[in-house]
Parts: structure tokens; C-alpha cells; sequence
């Protein structure tokens, strides 16, 4: 990833047996839209394809309006949802509602937030999900794993975004 460095240090904002919430704020070196573009247009050149079903990050999509949803093609035309967007306001805000990896099995409901806000020089990116479901859901061991998880993706978009990283 040349000069960006990763440092996944988990940032749970709070964290319990019925939930978590968790909470980054990067400063990426583009536009408010160019962000929002690279997040929606270009998930498959950026998302860890380790974090995938098909092996092949190629297969993601996010169709950036409200009812669209953030899916992955299986090469045998069948597919998942990921997350259902909620709210879609470009270069400005996007929310997103659902499961990622092992929260999508679970009885838990989770939003994903991103707000885009033009700073003098770049985009602050803040980036926040909350996790909620039954005290049974057990989701207190969960909330440091996905939080590192999704920093790593973070991370990736931005390398992705600022031209430090290559597609896989």
C-alpha cells in the first residue's frame, strides 16, 4: 500500500451484549463527491476481497439510492444483499442497513453511516455503525472484529481514492 500505513486499532465507541457501536473519521485528500463516487461506483476495486463470499471483490455493487442495496454477484447469477440503502444524499450522506459477514445469520439489525464533509483541503469522512439485537445475539465478542474489519476497508478506500493503492 506504499506510504499509507494500516493501523487497525479498533475504535468501538461502545460495545454490550445487545450491541455496538463503532466510529472513524478519516481525512481523504479528494472531493466530497469524488469520495462518494469511489464508495458507491468503485466498491469492487477497493473492498477486500478476503471479505467476500465469491473471492472476487469485482462482484460487488451499491446501488446509491433509497431501496437499492450494496450486493454481491455469485458467478452462477445468483447474489446477497449485504446492506438495503436507507438514505442517499450524494457527496453529502449515505445510509446503509443490514449485516455484514457474520452479523447477516445473526437476529441483529445494524445501520452504516457515512457523512461527507468539503474541508479546506479534503473530504472528512466519518463512518458509523450500530449494531443492536437481543442480549442473546452475544454480540459483545463482536464489536472489535467487524470495527477492524471495516477500519481495513476504510483504509482501503481511501488508499483507493488518493491513488496509493493498485486494483486487485
Amino acid at each position: 500500500m506504499g506510504a499509507l500505513q494500516l493501523l487497525l486499532v479498533a475504535n468501538v465507541l461502545s460495545s454490550g451484549p445487545d450491541g455496538f457501536v463503532s466510529e472513524h473519521v478519516l481525512d481523504i485528500r479528494a472531493t466530497p463527491a469524488g469520495v462518494y463516487a469511489a464508495l458507491t461506483e468503485d466498491v469492487g476495486r477497493w473492498w477486500d476481497a478476503a471479505h467476500s463470499y465469491t473471492g472476487d471483490a469485482h462482484n460487488f455493487s451499491i446501488d446509491p439510492r433509497a431501496g437499492g442495496c450494496f450486493f454481491e454477484h455469485f458467478p452462477n447469477c445468483g447474489s446477497i444483499e449485504h446492506m438495503r440503502v436507507l438514505y442517499a444524499d450524494p457527496a453529502k450522506f449515505l445510509r446503509m442497513q443490514g449485516g455484514l459477514g457474520p452479523l447477516q445469520a445473526m437476529p441483529v439489525s445494524g445501520v452504516m453511516d457515512f457523512e461527507f464533509v468539503s474541508t479546506d483541503k479534503d473530504t472528512r469522512l466519518t463512518y458509523r455503525f450500530s449494531v443492536h439485537g437481543p442480549v442473546t445475539a452475544g454480540l459483545e465478542g463482536m464489536a472489535a472484529p467487524v470495527d477492524a474489519v471495516q477500519l481495513g476497508q476504510l483504509k482501503r478506500l481511501q488508499a483507493w481514492v488518493e491513488g496509493e493503492a493498485g486494483e486487485e
